[in-house]
């Protein structure tokens, strides 16, 4: 059996790799543009909160005690809510750089091995032209042998 035939299952199992790792990228990317949705909707409605705190002050001179300590203590709470989801982004991210990672070695693995099947096929083309050309070689030899 020829190498090429040969290196035909390994690279099956490498495209095979390849294709898990870019669909395992595929979901984190998803993942991560789901977390800068999520963040981006919070600090938009952080923003908003905050302008409807002081469009309603920018009125009166006087809020109540108790409704301004409300409104800091929704800030603050917010405000955490804010950063863990900037902590989780970070972390898609962190996430989605290893899996690119993974997926460019299973990439270069694969490109390899089909580098390693055209180097084959080249030998065994260069190998069948070297047996043809000696076939002839040597009907020639018997033709001339006759004469």
């Amino acid at each position: 059996m020829k190498k090429s035939k040969r290196l035909a299952p390994v690279r099956q199992i490498k495209q095979q790799e390849e294709k898990e790792a870019a669909q395992r990228l595929g979901e984190a990317q998803q993942g991560l543009n789901a977390a800068i949705k999520q963040l981006q909707e919070l600090q938009q409605y952080r923003q908003d909160y905050y302008a409807s705190l002081t469009e309603g002050r920018e009125g009166s001179s006087s809020v109540p005690a108790t409704s301004l300590e409300k409104y800091q203590l929704f800030l603050a709470k917010l405000n955490g809510v804010v950063e863990r989801q900037q902590e989780t982004v970070e972390q898609y991210k962190q996430h989605v750089d290893s899996h690119r990672k993974k997926w460019a070695e299973a990439n270069a693995r694969l490109k390899s091995i089909d580098e390693l099947i055209d180097r084959a096929k080249l030998e065994e083309t260069l190998f069948m032209d070297k047996q043809e050309q000696k076939s002839i070689d040597e009907q020639s030899q018997y033709r001339k042998r006759q004469w």
